[in-house]
């Protein structure tokens, strides 16, 4: 790094602001020569201030130390760190894009290694690479966090004990130093007082018959549980979603070995789109700093999904290509696309903006949140949810809209009605997959299936 840059980078630190310890930490830390090869943590940096402390910090006076020879300042590398993302500058609207060793970078903070980025002050959704980082699970950090808040108050080293380990393997756990197998994961739980079953009941539709005939804590209960989720989709297909080689989940699959659980949770995310219903299948998402965000935020998808069904074709509108070739947003597009009213098409903007769904990048609204939303965790309001659509569906094809419209009445044997209903479960999870890895948007539809017995329920009693 030349001269020059060096003097861009210390001057660029002091004018950052002060109201932040981290950011008063990092000036204080560039000042003293502390950062550089051997930074490993903010811990360590605060060590060898202890060691070296400086003559006095008041306002303004730092010491002015130059770097030593093994901490040249070249090594620090570039990073976009989102000031609401900090637990220090959680409350601030903007972000501060500045130059911070990787190392004190967390991993609940969004970056970008190599990148340099202008400082400007702008809501962090408003930057496309923020708003897609934002939206990003975090694999390991969810599976430490899960394990944290599985454990409670509970020590790490009783319940290493119990699952039969001499060392203190939970402590290694939850720093993410290394992560158990999914059924160890599973034996966690039910030694802290959880119910796998149950909440697999909770998760999975139906639920499946094989749950109650295996132990779901066991690897062959994993495999199991992997291979309802997979449904149809091709293993080619979600080794590339995942990034994981197709041999290893071919394995997984299959009962021969076990992937470890943040391997786990990224299969479960990507072959039911629903990771964070899983997750509160179990405990609380809203206790997990690691999607404690994006649980928010569903939770504000499902409350607009009820209240207002329209607001989520609109979104679907936001990402059509179509759209997205207009030079500039045009009220009423939507509307005409859709064939709404110009109330509703502004009504459900609003109602997208004010839940944070999308933000205005001052030609268009663009969506920040891809995630799945399953209106299933309320019955009653998801029960009202499908009578809507399926009323709209029925006027369409009243009106005579394009469209796939079919019946089919006949008579079944139990066994082979059961196979009907299971077949239609995995038929929509496929369905799923196929929208959630389409690579364009060019229309936006409907879905409504109903299947369903004409005769009176015999398990109900009369009257």
């Amino acid at each position: 790094m030349t001269t020059q840059r060096v003097r861009r980078v210390r001057s660029f630190v002091r004018r950052l602001p002060t109201d932040a310890v981290l950011v008063a930490d990092v000036r204080r830390w560039f000042d003293d020569g502390l950062l550089g090869r051997r930074s490993g943590s903010i811990r360590a940096a605060r060590r060898r201030t202890a060691r070296h402390p400086s003559d006095g910090h008041e306002a303004g006076k730092h010491r002015a130390r130059p770097p030593a020879r093994d901490s040249p300042l070249s090594e620090i590398h570039h990073v976009s760190l989102a000031a609401n993302a900090s637990n220090d500058c959680r409350n601030r609207h903007e972000a501060l894009d500045f130059i911070v060793p990787t190392a004190l970078v967390g991993a609940r903070h969004a970056y970008s290694d190599h990148t340099m980025y202008r400082f400007e002050a702008r809501h962090p959704m408003n930057d496309p690479e923020t708003a897609a980082a934002a939206t990003t699970i975090p694999m390991k950090a969810l599976a430490a966090d899960w394990i944290r808040a599985i454990r409670g108050k509970r020590s790490q080293a009783l319940i290493s004990r119990r699952l039969g380990y001499r060392s203190n393997v939970v402590y290694r756990w939850e720093a993410g130093v290394c992560f158990p197998s999914a059924s160890i994961a599973f034996r966690l739980i039910d030694q802290c007082g959880g119910d796998v079953l149950a909440a697999l009941k909770a998760f999975l539709p139906g639920p499946p018959d094989w749950l109650t005939a295996v132990d779901v804590t066991s690897p062959a209960g994993i495999a199991q549980l992997l291979t309802e989720l997979r449904g149809r989709i091709p293993l080619r297909e979600l080794s590339a979603a995942t990034s994981l080689s197709r041999f290893a989940i071919s394995r997984w699959l299959k009962g021969h070995s076990q992937p470890s659980l943040p391997e786990f949770l990224l299969l479960v995310d990507k072959t039911s789109m629903r990771l964070l219903d899983f997750v509160a299948s179990f405990t609380d998402p809203a206790r997990l700093p690691s999607i404690a965000d994006l649980w928010n935020r569903l939770v504000l998808s499902r409350r607009a999904a009820y209240e207002y069904p329209w607001s989520h074709a609109v979104l679907r509108s936001l990402e059509l290509h179509d759209y997205s070739a207009l030079p500039i947003h045009q009220q009423g597009w939507i509307a005409a696309r859709l064939s709404i009213s110009e109330g509703i098409e502004r009504e459900s903007l609003d109602l997208l903006l004010s839940s944070g769904q999308v933000f205005w990048s001052g030609t268009h609204y663009v969506p920040t949140n891809s995630t799945l939303v399953d209106t299933r965790a309320d019955p009653r309001r998801a029960l009202a949810l499908k009578a809507w659509w399926t009323q709209l569906a029925l006027e369409r094809m009243t009106t005579g809209s394009p469209g796939l419209y079919s019946y089919n009445l006949c008579s079944v044997a139990k066994a082979d009605l059961e196979r009907i209903v299971e077949l239609q479960r995995k038929c929509f999870r496929q369905m799923t997959h196929i929208i959630a890895n389409s690579t364009g948007s060019d229309h936006v539809i409907l879905y409504a299936a109903q299947l369903l017995s004409l005769e009176r329920d015999t398990t109900r009693k009369a009257g």
